[in-house]
């Protein structure tokens, strides 16, 4: 079952709920929310996680930064943005 790390700023947020009867499984997928885990099939960054450190390892063609503000409100450093597929 392909594992999908989601991490976001907002740790207090119940992500899981999103998920059917809060088991963070979706059909054939696992969704690990703002958990240290050694591996995972794809990452998901939501916003700015400057100020945090997380670690994985993770296919690099399957990163993917979701930016909550336009470039006109918030952008990022190019090291920050480098390390994201799309």
């Amino acid at each position: 079952m392909p594992i999908i790390k989601i991490s976001y700023a907002h740790k207090t947020w119940p992500s899981i709920r999103q998920t059917p009867k809060c088991l963070g499984n979706w059909d054939d997928f696992t969704f690990v929310f703002n958990q240290d885990i050694n591996e995972c099939d794809a990452w998901v960054v939501i916003g700015d996680l400057l100020h945090q450190r997380e670690r994985t390892k993770c296919p690099p063609n399957r990163t993917l930064l979701i930016n909550e503000e336009p470039p006109t409100m918030r952008s990022y450093p190019e090291k920050y943005l480098s390390q994201f597929s799309v």
